[in-house]
């Protein structure tokens, strides 16, 4: 139900650090630094030509995290990009740059700064971003030569022709194309950088590299006019080109077409009535030429660009018409059909049309026919609120506003009553118990979100006069609780929720207390359970209970920066407003759990109002009609303690009206009842609710069961009646093999049990029993909750304990099922069954720490052993040293955790850590548990509990202890991941090298691990592959070991196997015996003709590094004849 962590404060609380070490590492990461070699003790920089591509990787993801603080990065941009361009340009610049190809570690350094480049422009904004690169003209030459080079074929002509080697500019890319060709990083980052440079307050005539009278570049439909200058010639048909593009350098190439066409000295010239008719030209419908969807939402983005950077002005009035026709024409409608495919092409048609209507209603002096055009672009607007695309929705809304906010009063007014008329389409009031409830199941939610959000945009400009707030605001509170669930049961009103609370939050900010005062409360339904409170009053009611309560983090964050801006900009008019907006803080809502259970509780013991307003919403789809069962038993609890008298008969009465086939309200409903009961300490007739639980079919069963077993256990400290029946559900839903509804059946039969005589408890106890023998070959899980239910019992059924151990050690011995054992292991944990009968269990736990069982879901056996482990643990926390049968238990089980922290599973060593720190001085127990488990250091510690054990009081089979530990650490010498595998070597070769006692005590136990396990392939495999480690870091050769017993146990562990991997850990051996064992090379000579060419290679490779033979030969073709060469 809710995140681990706020991700804000987390970013918050670590962003110093990660902008440390960005700071810190962007220098040597893109630079070598070399001292200068006259002594000064100054550096040099030069300029990498390949980094690493792990270390740009790092980079990035430092940078990742601030995409939900952007605003954190404001005050180190000025740092960060600067550094990054200029070592672009340095990169530009060098000699090496062209040869600075990718591999699968390294990538071009130009590349890494354009990765990085992207991922600020990403987080904070190209707008941003470029305001921090270099405005210097000097390298506008430098940029257009590169991503013409990075880039061969924008090299060539627009028309396909090859290169131009007259064309200087053209020269270097002739001699780079087989090189270092760019990618969409490097470009999208240059033509950003070029669209800056053409902000030159000059004219580009002036920059020009190239003359003016030179032959042209020819582009299709876009025709030259005179006198272009040089650097418009490179510039236009390089944007062009991207213009197309699939990816974000479209978006650079539109910024670079609309920067270098509303230049004034461009105008002059004509390039912009080019362009203009270049773009027109593209939607031709008798064009042979196709196109991609690409190329015509770039056109559109390029006219939607122009047309809002000549907003203030006439420069495209003449054009207008022109481009409304291809947008709405007949004419162009086939093309169309295909470019509204595209939900990209549909928003940014959405744009242009705005832009049109914008600039035709700047004159007062429009024509009928543009007057018409903004009419017909405004039913297009209304017909897009409805899109199933939510970018094409909020397009619409954002520019309806910007429309409405230009026209008339009249106008406009008619736009906001259209908005609101289509709100109210298909809205129904049903009667609910009593008042009226709105019914929106029936509208359209996306067609919701985009009047919503209009009204919200309309509200953000103050576009609504005052006296159609009486109408916006209660549609603003329907779209504050507004919920739908789609066919698969998910939500489907979040965004509408969204696009009210940025509504609520825009009227507060744009209307003066005033006006909002002077509005009634008493033309909508809506507010009559609000009573005679103010419509402020009603808002920030509604925003507590949105805030509080909501499914969506990001509703609870926005309801609750909505209530701090309506009582920040109203002050005197909320009750207890200062104190209401330090309880629902944005940081307190941000987790569900929190915001339920602590912030509504606060809210409420403000005032009534908000208690009101937050039972109403617990008791909706917010709380006990959520689709999360987790919600609806957090929303229970806060029910509980702040519902008041007669609440009880309300939700009877709720319950009785509930339709069959809505189980989660039920579910929620009887949970209230449940939590209300228990704080109250109220009796409550359980005789309906049984009834119904008995006799009625459920779709969802398990959920009537939990509630229920709560409505029992929070009864459970008055008389209940009916404990037959009562005992006979919680006997069925004890079969069950649903978590929730084990642990609630369980307490509430514990708690009806403890209040029966002592023979009707024995007659339970034996019932269950019998259940319990009778599911022994049922399904996995089957009747965990009957044994639950046994060892609740067992310490108040005196007479029934014998019964109740031999009937959890049949089901232990019959039932192989892993979530029956773990589930015996985790009720032995929590039972006093394990102390008081600490021997008559302590096979189940050895068994359970041995459980190895792998199936298909892989080492399910480790979830036994988790809970055996925890079993040990309790035993050792309560041990009585003086009891010789607890210190026999304890020396019997050490030896096996021992194991167990060592293995290669980390959620093992973890749970395994804390039960073996028991047995260290308390010193050593501290250091011990801070340790990582998967660190040298713990390692080390491990190994020094059979080297130099601490607990002499306990040890009375060292050796046995020794082969335990060594048998799980041979798992993590060998399988375990990298790091744990580097950790748990390191330690074992220091333990090794400090004495010869230790080393050969660790090559004798490895050796009797191996003759004992030599069908035993878990711990065989991963033996020998130590043992050939330890042949490599030539320990083992230092050891007192047999070496030719050693030799006689590899040839038994691979004896007509066909593991490969078992045949390789043999080779490893045998390369080390090699040296002190003639035998074991014969073996490994004759291994070269091993049938498996793995195998084969195997052995030769090893032959090759301890003889230098075998060179020469095809050895996957070899015969008898060739072995003579390895001799």
């Amino acid at each position: 139900m809710d995140a681990v962590e706020d991700a804000d404060l987390q970013v918050q609380r670590t962003s110093p650090a990660l902008l440390a070490e960005i700071r810190d590492s962007l220098e040597p990461f893109l630079w070598r630094i070399d001292q200068c070699k006259d002594g000064s003790g100054g550096r040099r920089l030069r300029i990498r030509r390949r980094v690493r591509t792990k270390e740009t990787d790092r980079v990035v993801a430092l940078l990742e995290p601030f995409q939900e603080l952007p605003q954190l990065l404001d005050p180190h941009l000025q740092t960060f990009v600067p550094i990054l361009a200029d070592a672009f340009i340095d990169s530009l610049r060098s000699k090496h740059r062209n040869n600075a190809s990718q591999t699968k570690l390294l990538m071009p350094v130009l590349r890494a700064i354009s990765k990085i480049l992207y991922t600020l422009c990403k987080i904070r904004g190209e707008k941003i971003i470029v305001r921090f690169l270099s405005t210097d003209t000097k390298h506008l030459e430098l940029l257009l030569s590169a991503i013409e080079a990075g880039n061969p074929l924008d090299a060539r002509k627009a028309s396909g022709d090859e290169i131009d080697n007259s064309q200087p500019h053209f020269q270097a890319a002739a001699s780079t194309i087989h090189r270092y060709v760019w990618e969409w990083e490097e470009r999208y980052i240059t033509l950003l950088w070029l669209s800056q440079l053409l902000l030159a307050p000059f004219d580009l005539s002036t920059l020009s590299s190239v003359n003016t009278n030179d032959e042209v570049p020819p582009v299709e439909n876009l025709v030259w006019p005179p006198k272009t200058p040089g650097v418009t010639f490179r510039v236009l048909p390089l944007a062009l080109r991207y213009l197309s593009s699939s990816g974000k350098e479209r978006d650079a190439a539109k910024t670079l077409l609309v920067r270098i066409a509303m230049r004034r000295d461009m105008q002059e010239l004509g390039v912009l009535h080019a362009l203009i008719q270049w773009a027109i030209s593209c939607f031709d419908p008798n064009s042979t030429v196709p196109k991609s969807s690409y190329h015509y939402i770039g056109v559109l983005s390029f006219l939607a660009g122009i047309l809002n950077a000549s907003m203030s002005t006439s420069d495209m009035d003449p054009y207008l018409i022109s481009i409304f026709e291809i947008l709405q024409g007949e004419r162009h409608k086939s093309i169309m059909n295909v470019v509204h495919a595209s939900v990209l092409a549909r928003k940014v048609v959405l744009k242009v049309l705005r832009n049109i209507s914008v600039i035709v209603l700047r004159s007062p002096n429009s024509t009928d026919d543009l007057i018409e055009i903004v009419e017909s672009n405004i039913g297009v607007m209304f017909e897009s609120l409805a899109d199933i695309a939510t970018p094409v929705r909020i397009a619409a809304s954002k520019a309806l506003s910007l429309i409405t906010m230009k026209l008339p009063a009249y106008m406009a007014t008619q736009v906001v009553d259209e908005v609101i008329s289509s709100l109210q389409r298909d809205i129904f009031f049903v009667e609910r118990g009593s008042g009226k409830v709105q019914d929106l199941s029936r509208v359209n939610p996306s067609e919701w979100h985009g009047l919503i959000l209009t009204l919200s945009q309309l509200l953000y400009r103050r576009s609504p006069p005052v006296n159609n707030l009486s109408d916006i605001i209660p549609a603003l509170l329907a779209g504050l609780s507004f919920e739908q669930r789609a066919t698969t049961g998910a939500s489907v009103g979040t965004n509408v929720r969204d696009a009210a609370c940025f509504g609520i939050w825009a009227l507060s900010r744009r209307y003066t207390t005033r006006e909002l005062q002077e509005i009634g409360t008493s033309s909508s339904p809506i507010y009559e359970r609000h009573g005679a409170s103010s419509l402020l009053q009603i808002l920030a009611t509604e925003l507590v209970t949105t805030a509080s309560l909501d499914p969506e983090g990001n509703i609870r964050r926005g309801a609750s920066a909505a209530l701090q801006e309506l009582i920040g900009r109203h002050p005197n008019t909320i009750t207890e407003g200062i104190k209401l907006v330090q309880t629902v803080d944005y940081h307190a809502v941000a987790l569900r759990s929190r915001a339920a259970s602590e912030v509504a509780v606060k809210a409420s013991q403000l005032s009534n109002v908000y208690l009101i307003g937050i039972l109403h919403g617990i008791l909706g789809w917010r709380g006990i009609g959520d689709g999360d069962a987790s919600a609806r038993r957090t929303a229970s609890m806060t029910f509980g303690s702040l519902a008041g008298n007669g609440t009880l008969d309300n939700l009877v009465s709720r319950f009785r009206e509930l339709k069959p086939r809505e189980d989660d309200e039920r579910h929620g409903i009887l949970l209230c009842m449940a939590a209300y009961c228990k704080v109250q300490n109220l009796p409550f007739d359980l005789k309906e609710i049984l009834h119904y639980a008995k006799t009625s079919k459920h779709r969802r069963p398990d959920l009537i069961a939990e509630a229920v077993s709560r409505l029992i256990v929070s009864i459970s400290g008055h008389s209940i009646e009916n404990d037959a029946s009562i005992l006979e559900l919680l006997g069925l839903w004890l079969r069950r093999n649903e978590t929730d509804v084990i642990v609630a059946s369980t307490e509430a039969a514990l708690r009806v049990v403890k209040h029966l005589q002592p023979l009707s408890q024995e007659c339970v106890v034996t019932s269950w029993v019998n259940i319990l023998a009778e599911n022994q070959s049922g399904r996995a899980g089957q009747g965990i909750g009957i044994i639950s239910a046994l060892f609740g019992v067992f310490p108040f059924t005196l007479t029934m304990q014998t019964t109740i151990i031999d009937a959890i050690h049949k089901r232990w011995s019959t039932g192989h099922d892993i979530e029956t054992r773990a589930a015996i292991l985790q009720c032995l944990t929590t039972s006093n069954a394990i102390l008081s009968h600490m021997t008559d269990f302590k096979d189940i736990i050895i068994e359970g720490l041995d459980d190895y069982t792998t199936n298909a879901r892989g080492d399910v056996g480790s979830l036994a052993r988790i809970e055996a482990i925890k079993a040990a643990g309790t035993i050792w926390k309560d041990i009585n040293l003086e009891d010789k049968d607890s210190i026999n238990i304890i020396n019997d089980i050490y030896g096996k955790c021992l194991r167990l922290a060592a293995e290669k599973l980390d959620k093992i060593r973890i749970e395994a850590q804390q039960v073996i720190s028991y047995a260290f001085p308390q010193n050593l127990k501290s250091t011990f548990n801070l340790c990582s488990t998967s660190s040298e250091a713990y390692f080390s510690l491990l190994l020094d509990i059979i080297t130099k054990p601490p607990v002499y009081f306990l040890v009375t089979s060292l050796e046995a202890w020794q082969m335990q530990l060594l048998s799980g650490l041979v798992g993590s010498l060998d399988t375990g991941s990298e790091e744990l595998v580097r950790a748990s070597r390191s330690a074992l070769t220091a333990v090794c090298d400090s004495s010869p006692a230790n080393r050969n005590m660790i090559c004798a136990t490895l050796y009797e691990i191996l003759k004992v396990n030599l069908d035993n392939d878990r711990l065989l495999i991963p033996t020998m592959e130590v043992l050939g480690f330890l042949f490599d870091v030539q320990i083992l050769q230092q050891s007192s070991l047999n070496w030719r017993s050693l030799y006689i146990q590899i040839q038994k562990a691979h004896y007509k196997t066909g593991n490969v991997r078992k045949l390789e850990a043999a080779i490893r051996v045998y390369g080390g015996l090699s040296e002190v064992c003639p035998e074991a090379m014969e073996k490994l000579t004759s291994m070269a003709l091993h049938p498996f060419p793995k195998v084969r290679n195997q052995a030769v490779d090893t032959l090759f590094i301890v003889k230098n033979v075998g060179k020469g030969v095809n050895w996957l073709k070899a015969s008898k004849a060739d072995l003579a060469k390895l001799k």
